[in-house]
């Protein structure tokens, strides 16, 4: 497990709210990574499962009513270099976007160099778990290696199906799974705004895609796939150890992920 050999500032914007947001991310040699709002007189929200949570869309972390929105790209980027000890200050409630994806924190990283500061011990999955609802699933099953996969469906669209899967490594999350961008439908992007959801949304931070297809070069032919693979790979960091088993969503989003990871979290011989 990793932190940080020097300090790191990212600024930008809310992809939902469209504010500004600066973001410092400081090494620590304590496990665990914690949020801290300085713009609320630096009020901390660890990264646990008692404060994971989701909104529509993206990942939430909340306590006592404060919340830290849209991590995922963040915590992806952590889950593929073992990245543990962080504390990362924001002075708005939302992380920035970026360019939609998890690649400006997985270079940056990369740039700064990271320090070991113990050893990882995985959570094993030993028997398989599930859970659905309606026609989403995730699955785990026992696998030697951390396996990570995602089958997309949405067959009244241009996108119809697409699926990925990679073993997970520091290597095969930069060049594989980091550099997939969020995706959206134009048809979708009006009524999304007018709920105050993809304020931020521009043409250089999401793939669009409308009936005939993509709105821009994709940077892989399943893009969308790989995103939701970045998104799984983000949220199950919530437990700060790397998971040794094959983990299958299937059209699943955050909402199911969380209620994996608390399924998951119950089979206490894993841990």
């Amino acid at each position: 497990m990793y932190t940080l050999k020097e300090t790191l500032v990212f600024q930008g914007v809310g992809v939902h709210s469209g504010q500004p947001v600066d973001v410092r991310l400081e090494p620590s040699v304590l496990p665990g990574i914690r949020f801290v709002r300085t713009d609320l007189n630096f009020y901390e929200i660890p990264l646990s499962l008692s404060t994971l949570s989701f909104a529509a869309f993206s990942t939430l972390l909340e306590k006592d009513g404060v919340f830290i929105k849209t991590p995922e790209h963040l915590l992806a980027a952590c889950h593929g270099h073992l990245v543990s000890g962080l504390t990362v200050f924001l002075d708005s409630e939302e992380l920035p976007i970026l360019d939609g994806s998890a690649a400006p924190y997985s270079q940056a990283f990369l740039k700064a160099g990271l320090r070991e500061i113990s050893q990882p011990h995985p959570i094993v999955i030993q028997k398989p778990i599930y859970v659905f609802k309606h026609d989403a699933s995730i699955v785990a099953f026992p696998d030697s290696v951390p396996r990570f996969s995602y089958f997309l469906s949405y067959p009244n669209t241009w996108l119809n199906e697409q699926s990925f899967s990679v073993v997970l490594s520091a290597d095969s999350f930069d060049q594989e799974i980091a550099p997939a961008r969020t995706f959206g439908f134009l048809s979708e992007l009006t009524g999304l705004q007018e709920k105050g959801f993809a304020k931020g949304v521009h043409s250089d931070n999401v793939l669009g895609i409308d009936e005939k297809g993509y709105l821009s070069e994709p940077r892989f032919n399943e893009e969308p796939a790989r995103h939701k693979l970045l998104d799984l790979i983000g949220d199950t960091w919530v437990f700060n150890r790397p998971i040794q088993g094959h983990i299958v969503g299937i059209k699943s989003g955050h909402a199911l992920t969380a209620e994996f990871i608390q399924k998951l979290a119950k089979q206490k011989e894993l841990f």
